[in-house]
């Protein structure tokens, strides 16, 4: 990347919930330029500056405008930077929606598009890599301790990104950073950089407009040199066995077309345990048949003694791709989402069934985060075609009889649910059970429309409501936001 092309210093982007202030580049590849950015933020009375790491779309064939900001791409790459910002924005919605399921996954804050081109906001983390750590250890590596303290964490996370289809597919030192405590100490590892990851649909086939390729030497295993065209843990389970590797020797490790037999026995310290050198020389098997099968089954054999409740209650279904462009200054904000929904048998003064939980439920059962032009989280200005189907006033209590096959009736029906509920929260009880009468409600509705092979269809029709009805759920969401932090007080 030549670095006239990239945003100078100084330079203020405006974002959709705030303004930023590009203080310096922190890295850039072939399709994106990271830079470290200011920006004022308010806390209760008080107005502080914080930084943020964030991502800018921009490939090696483009160029800036004659303002030295807007993206301009030859007219044979046109269509190409098209798709490839399509999949930018979802890439970074997949991966605001995985930091909510883990909290060793960097987190995203917002996403916009501006100059052009697309932009999201990450979390700026001030510890230093795994390169760094063992630079900090004398350059000969971590003990086996340290290592499994840093990497049965990342290998959660992975697995939590595997359990919704996704693959990272850059997993080596450079990109798990340290993030600091208020004490300043280093203490939770954080996988970084998504620029390769990568969703794939249910026949495991990748959901992105451009070809998934890309490779790290020594942390790639051979099948990803080719290009990537079907979901398979095995890639990542490779790559994070090289960065355990990678941690108890303080060297990288070789190219996997180059491994000689034996090679990680022949490499690792004395000292570590059988278990270990056996998961990681399975792990980093040149043979993909060989190869250990899944990041479950990696962490068990390395010891995980502390899974984490949430990974048998993911948050999102797999991912359906969206079709949408963001456009300028229009946000998606999910900051305070729950990190997963509970269980229907948990009592209630157990629940955090609060008004996020039951947005999050509309948008996971619809596989729409957004939900499009983001209906239920900001309404924007974009026109919408009429909706002629309506409630009638004669039926003051809307009861859903279950799915019509009508995309818009049912859609209005959920709207018109949850527009009469909202307005009966006299409790916490009474937002306790709107959360499971519209995640139920939400469920039979996804069934159904997944069975019909039209899920997606029927996500669109939520693009289609009128007016009005999105002002009443506005209201009806303000209305329970409200009621929520009276509770709470």
């Amino acid at each position: 990347m030549r670095t006239e092309q990239m945003l100078k210093p100084g330079y203020v982007l405006v974002g959709g919930k705030r303004t930023y202030v590009i203080e310096k580049i922190l890295g850039s590849g072939g399709f994106g330029i990271t830079y470290k950015v200011k920006s004022r933020v308010q806390l209760d009375n008080i107005l502080t500056d914080v930084s943020f790491a964030v991502k800018e779309f921009f490939p090696d064939s483009c160029w800036r405008g004659s303002d030295s900001t807007t993206l301009i791409a030859p007219p044979t790459k046109q269509q190409e930077v098209g798709n490839g910002i399509k999949d930018f924005v979802n890439e970074a919605l997949r991966l605001q929606r995985a930091c909510h399921l883990n909290s060793n996954i960097v987190n995203v804050n917002e996403v916009f598009r501006a100059n052009g081109t697309a932009y999201y906001v990450l979390e700026y983390l001030e510890g230093g890599d795994l390169r760094k750590m063992v630079r900090d250890n004398g350059g000969n590596g971590v003990s086996e301790q340290q290592m499994l303290n840093v990497m049965l964490p990342i290998g959660r996370a992975l697995q939590c990104l595997h359990d919704n289809s996704m693959l990272h597919l850059d997993i080596k030192p450079d990109n798990i950073v340290m993030r600091r405590n208020s004490s300043g100490d280093d203490n939770e590892p954080v996988l970084i950089d998504f620029g390769l990851a990568t969703h794939f649909d249910k026949k495991g086939a990748p959901t992105t407009n451009t070809p998934t390729s890309g490779i790290s030497s020594g942390y790639s295993p051979m099948e990803q040199y080719a290009q990537i065209k079907r979901f398979d843990p095995r890639l990542d389970v490779y790559a994070f066995s090289a960065t355990c590797l990678y941690l108890l020797t303080g060297k990288d490790p070789d190219e996997a077309m180059y491994l000689p037999p034996n090679y990680v026995r022949d490499v690792i310290p004395s000292g570590v345990s059988e278990e270990v050198i056996c998961a990681i020389e399975r792990g980093m098997s040149m043979r993909r048949d060989e190869r250990v099968a899944s990041m479950k089954e990696m962490l068990d054999m390395l010891g995980n003694e502390n899974p984490p409740e949430i990974q048998d209650q993911i948050l999102v279904q797999p991912y359906q791709q969206q079709s949408a462009y963001l456009p300028d200054n229009v946000y998606t904000q999910l900051d305070n989402r729950p990190r997963r929904l509970q269980q229907p048998t948990a009592s209630k003064s157990s629940k955090k069934s609060t008004l996020k939980v039951v947005f999050l439920s509309l948008a996971i059962a619809l596989g729409l985060i957004a939900i499009s032009s983001l209906v239920f989280w900001a309404i924007n200005d974009k026109p919408k075609k009429e909706v002629v189907k309506k409630r009638s006033k004669s039926n003051p209590k809307p009861q859903s009889d279950g799915p019509t096959g009508d995309y818009e009736e049912d859609a209005m029906a959920i709207c018109d649910r949850f527009i009469y509920l909202a307005y009966r929260v006299k409790s916490q009880d009474d937002i306790n059970d709107l959360s499971d009468e519209m995640s139920e409600m939400l469920q039979e509705y996804e069934n159904y429309y997944q069975e019909k092979g039209e899920y997606q269809e029927f996500g669109k029709a939520f693009d289609n409501l009128d007016d009005d009805i999105k002002t009443k759920m506005e209201k009806a969401k303000k209305y329970v936001s409200e009621k929520e932090s009276e509770f709470s007080q």
